[in-house]
């Protein structure tokens, strides 16, 4: 308490408290009664830890030193280091800070930490405080890692775990809006599955879950963050540390069976003085090639349609009672029909047709080159026992849609005050994100095709606007003649024009996110600390959809239910003038309370213990509220109610008067409350042996009362030996050489399920006219969380003074209690259950190679990643799969859990290839060649289908480059993926039979004797013949291998000299450019796709980015 006081600066400290606790400000008030109070008790309770007045008295006369432990290279504190004088030993915390009762006023403190030079320091009794800086050993920079899991930070030398931490530096190679896309390709054991439909499945060494969440847990300064990733800027980042096995990732419990990442936001550092940090960058790209994936031709589909027309395909269509749209060729037809003598005016409007293309139309007014800008600056100081930090960042990414616009600000702010001679430590943050997105953009056009589907791909002649530019209505849901027939029937216009309609549509996204952290800490003796953490996060999202009275949704929902009057002729409109509103609001906020102590204890410089051990509860709340306005007046804000209960007649087809007013208002709410005890321990011998433990133990309303009553431990063991520090191992080669091994369990759960039943509620029974409700989910007082247990073997080691450098791990995952669906009996009122039905494995190898070839004016290094991944289902307890589902659903999408197989799966029927004579497909019967299609189909068996392999990769990894010649650096990374396979979208002559346009594949079919020798497409056969389709439609000759290289990205960037004398005042300047998405560099297949996207409408845009970094 001297050095608190000295000064005078203890007594300004709570004179400065008591003007607060006087203020007539309530929340001051409240505020500093609790802190004043626990400030005290937590130092009276120091002081009576265990000591008797005569020791208090006795440890008063000692001399305490003071101090903390800075790298001499980037000033950063050091946690860890032992420091030894006069037989008394202690060690640095997290914030690089120590305290030594040292029993005589001079002395030397021997100061040691693996990766730096040990030191000696001299101290006399006017020492007061020590600043110690430690030079790195250059054989051993990388050892001073510091890891972190959201609970404790570790040295990675100490660590028996699977970790790996980006730094600050890797994370900000990359550009971009999106904090998690910047771990792709550059983290051992984590991939991306990309392509249509996989958006954002990032996995860490596979995927052991079924039917449950398999989404990585997501950490953000210290707690489980359950907002979206978006509202997390990059620019606030500190480090990401990936946690892999369990006895990484098991102190996390029953939600860290997919792995973990932790991200660390920026803090203070214990620099002195004042630090302004800015970073804007802007990117621009190409406009998509919607060629990429091939579209049969207008003047094809046009002679399909006259082909079918002149089969009288179209004739129930010219009179149906729901007005089905026509195609403007096929009214063109029509028209050459009933107007012989015009037929050639007409086939010169025919033959303009055959020469559009809906998608040039779509490149020119639906899509456009991207632009995204971002500026991030930042603050932070040290005035002694306050550190402070803030930061502003704006994003504005303009997306390659026309009419889809994001917007996000972000700010965060935050203290630490260090108090009572550096023993209690408050900390304060707050982090705020505001989005708002407008989504008014359109990818493409649907429409009510001849199998009265809504979402018809529209036919491929169709165009959006004229050699103008003015914009063109587009055939929508009903025929154009009816339309024009009812156009003086008083009704609102019913034409869709769909340039006009993005105008017409107010589609709006906006989103606030909220983190307030705060937290206390004491150090109760050297080498244990205790301390609580308290984060309240909320999140709300709000979607609103307006569609104004001129959009044709309006239009057309007013006009299908208009009634009109027999006797009068009066119209009535059920659906009132006006727009219509959809608002979709979704709300949820967490409570995280922790209660920890941390020990770290150092004997004699040959044993170090440490450990943490806490109690942590967590409440989240979340609900969603769906409301639809009608009659809708925008200016005013103003609605109309309307009749729910009454059927109504539509106004296009008087035969059928069952017709509702839609419903669509909304109420939902989940309650996840968890409550946990955990527990680390880490002991190390001489720096040669570790042994690590966890514990844990979690309860949760999630699960059922069986399973909250056994309290099964979720647990991990490590051994670790650094073979290096031997003595009978001296090597002047190996620098490092550090064996290790974790077993233990992790867990994951299901949050949409629950122990209780569930149902979900509706107005009324279209038959019994009476409300009704769903079962959801029965009890299920036997639901447990999925159970992962992992082994992992590593070696890391490092040769010639860190030239070369790595690992390599093989890891083993087995899923247990894997939640999964079967089906219920009937007479249960429920069609299925879904429960701890499964049993999954995963298992891989994971390499990492550093190297420095060259080390001179010129510095080349390379980091080589190789991974390798193969999971499985091992049981299943859920009903055999039907062949035919299993065959038409076999697109890599889809998962299907198959005993011994992987959940994401390609199978086919064997091909046998195309017939010499006509080009029908060949397939297999009984194993012989047959075209008996339907009997093939009738006969299939799963045994009888090819497996191919997996649809996602079993091998990926990446190769980084980097040249670095005086203030210039040269980055590029090549990226490999492989072990799986692709399905190609290929033609469907049912599609084309039906007057749906269909894939390009068109072109390439089989039309001449001696053509099976070039391609595998069928001929086209003028009747629909469902079975013959599917044995090519679902044939091998879709499937290829997928293996392929592409170089990913490279990064530009040049530093200035900052000892330059122009540049005074900069700590750092930088201009850097960077390129992505560039392009494949070889595929094992040669369709011409590229393996990640195959079935995607074009490929990810190639862009380019500029910016610039400065440090003041």
């Amino acid at each position: 308490m001297t050095n608190f006081y000295k000064g005078g600066r203890g007594l300004a400290f709570f004179k400065h408290l008591f003007r607060l606790f006087k203020s007539r400000n309530n929340r001051s008030r409240t505020l500093f009664s609790f802190v004043i109070p626990l400030c005290f008790m937590l130092f009276n309770l120091s002081d009576a830890w265990g000591q008797s007045a005569e020791t208090r008295a006795a440890e008063r006369q000692k001399t305490v030193l003071l101090g903390e432990v800075r790298s001499a290279t980037d000033d950063r504190h050091i946690q860890g280091v032992s420091l030894r004088t006069n037989g008394v030993s202690a060690s640095s915390d997290e914030m690089g800070r120590f305290r030594i009762p040292a029993d005589k006023s001079t002395g030397t403190v021997e100061v040691r930490h693996i990766g730096f030079q040990p030191q000696s320091i001299d101290y006399d009794e006017r020492t007061t405080y020590l600043t110690i800086s430690l030079e790195p050993l250059e054989n051993q920079l990388e050892e001073v890692e510091v890891v972190s899991t959201g609970y404790q930070q570790l040295p990675k030398e100490r660590a028996t775990g699977s970790f790996v931490q980006i730094d600050n530096e890797l994370l900000n190679r990359r550009v971009g809006s999106n904090v998690l896309d910047r771990l792709a390709d550059v983290t051992p054991g984590l991939i991306f599955n990309n392509g249509k439909g996989a958006a954002a499945q990032m996995r860490i060494r596979g995927q052991n879950t079924i039917h449950s969440d398999a989404r990585v847990l997501v950490i953000v300064d210290n707690f489980p963050y359950e907002g979206d990733i978006n509202n997390i800027n990059p620019n606030d980042v500190e480090s990401i540390t990936v946690l892999k096995d369990a006895a990484a990732a098991s102190i996390w419990g029953a939600r860290a069976g997919n792995g973990v990442i932790v991200i660390t936001t920026k803090k203070a550092g214990n620099q002195g003085g004042t630090q302004i940090e800015a970073n804007v960058n802007t990117t621009v790209g190409h406009t998509p090639d919607l060629h990429y994936q091939p579209l049969m031709s207008s003047a094809d589909f046009i002679e399909i349609e006259r082909m079918l027309f002149d089969r009288g395909f179209y004739t129930n269509y010219e009179n149906s009672v729901s007005k089905t749209p026509l195609n403007p060729a096929v009214e063109l037809f029509i028209q050459q029909r009933e107007h012989p003598d015009r037929y050639d005016e007409f086939e010169r409007e025919i033959e303009k047709l055959k020469g559009y293309d809906i998608r040039s139309d779509y490149e020119k007014y639906f899509y456009r080159a991207p632009l995204m800008q971002q500026y991030a600056f930042r603050t932070q100081g040290n005035n002694g026992g306050n550190r402070y930090h803030a930061s502003i960042g704006y994003d504005r990414n303009q997306t390659e849609v026309v009419g889809n616009i994001g917007n996000r600000f972000s700010g965060i702010i935050g203290n630490t005050w260090s108090l009572l001679d550096n023993r209690l430590e408050l900390s304060g943050q707050a982090s705020f994100t505001s989005q708002q997105n407008e989504n008014n953009g359109m990818t493409e056009i649907t429409y009510m095709g001849y199998r009265n589907i809504p979402t018809s791909t529209i036919f491929p002649y169709a165009r959006l606007a004229d050699e103008q530019g003015n914009p063109l209505p587009v055939t929508k849901d009903y025929r154009l003649g009816y339309l024009e027939s009812v156009a003086g029937d008083g009704l609102l216009d019913w034409s869709y024009v769909p340039l006009l309609d993005r105008d017409n549509n107010d589609r709006t996204a906006r989103g606030n996110d909220l983190r307030m952290d705060a937290g206390i800490r004491y150090k109760l003796t050297e080498g244990i600390n205790v301390h609580a953490r308290y984060q309240y996060w909320t999140g709300n999202t709000y979607n609103r959809q307006l569609y104004n009275l001129d959009s044709y949704y309006a239009r057309n929902e007013i006009n299908r239910l208009t009634q009109r009057d027999e006797s009068t002729g009066a119209l009535s409109y059920p659906i009132p003038m006006g727009g219509i509103l959809d608002m979709d609001n979704v709300r949820a906020q967490a409570h995280n309370l922790r209660l920890q102590a941390d020990f770290n204890y150092n004997f004699n410089a040959l044993h170090e213990l440490n450990g943490i051990l806490g109690y942590e509860i967590r409440d989240q709340q979340g609900d969603t509220d769906k409301r639809r306005s009608y009659g809708y007046d925008d200016r005013v804000g103003v609605s109309q109610s309307v009749n729910y209960k009454d059927f109504y007649t539509s106004y296009f087809n008087q035969y059928y008067a069952y017709n509702l007013i839609p419903f669509m208002d909304r109420e939902s709410g989940t309650v996840d409350r968890f409550r946990s005890v955990f527990s680390n321990i880490s002991y190390a011998y001489d720096r040669r042996y570790t042994f690590t433990g966890s514990l844990r133990f979690d309860e949760s309303n999630l699960f059922g009362v069986n399973a909250n009553q056994k309290r099964v431990p979720l647990y991990s063991l490590g051994v670790g030996w650094n073979l290096a520090n031997e003595r009978f191992f001296r090597s002047t080669a190996i620098d490092r050489l550090h064996l290790r091994t974790t077993y233990g369990r992790a867990g994951n759960i299901n949050r949409s399920l629950t122990a209780y039943t569930t149902a979900y509620y509706n107005t009324r029974d279209l038959l019994t006219q009476l409300p009704f409700a769903n079962i959801a989910t029965p009890r299920n007082p036997d639901l447990r969380w999925e159970k992962i247990t992992t082994t992992n073997f590593g070696v890391d080691f490092s040769l010639w003074k860190s030239r070369i450098s790595g690992s390599v791990e093989y890891y083993n995952k087995d899923g247990d209690d894997v939640i999964g669906t079967i089906p219920s009996p009937g007479t249960a009122g429920i069609k299925r259950i879904t429960g701890n039905f499964g049993q999954t494995n995963a298992r891989g190898f994971e390499f990492v190679l550093n190297t420095v070839p060259f080390k001179g004016k010129i510095k080349w290094s390379n980091q080589l990643l190789v991974n390798t991944v193969k999971d499985k289902i091992v049981n299943y307890d859920g009903p055999p799969l039907v062949p035919l589902n299993v065959m038409s659903s076999s697109d890599g999408l889809t998962a299907f859990p198959i005993e011994g197989r992987p959940l994401w799966a390609l199978y086919s029927l064997p091909w046998g290839g195309l017939d010499a004579q006509n080009g029908d497909p060949i397939g297999y019967l009984n194993g012989e060649p047959s075209k008996d299609y339907r009997e093939i189909m009738n006969s299939l068996t799963m045994d009888g289908l090819v497996y191919h392999g997996p649809a996602r990769p079993t091998r990926y990894g990446s190769m980084r480059n980097t040249l670095e010649w005086k203030q210039m650096a040269l980055s590029f990374n090549i990226t490999y993926r492989g072990g799986h396979y692709f399905k190609k979208e290929t033609v469907s002559y049912y599609d084309l039979l039906t007057g749906v346009a269909t894939h390009g594949d068109f072109d390439k079919r089989w039309q001449n004797s001696g053509d099976e020798h070039f391609t595998q497409i069928p001929a086209f056969e003028e009747e629909i013949n469902t079975p013959r389709e599917q044995v090519y439609t679902y044939s091998s000759a879709r499937i290829f291998k997928a293996d392929h290289m592409r170089l990913q990205d490279i990064r530009l960037e040049y530093s200035f000299p900052t000892e330059n004398w122009k540049m005074k005042g900069f700590r750092r300047l930088s201009l850097y450019g960077y390129v992505n998405n560039i392009g494949l560099l070889w595929s094992k297949s040669d369709t011409g796709y590229d393996p990640d996207y195959a079935s995607a409408d074009y490929v990810p845009i190639r862009t380019f980015s500029f910016g610039i970094n400065l440090i003041l």
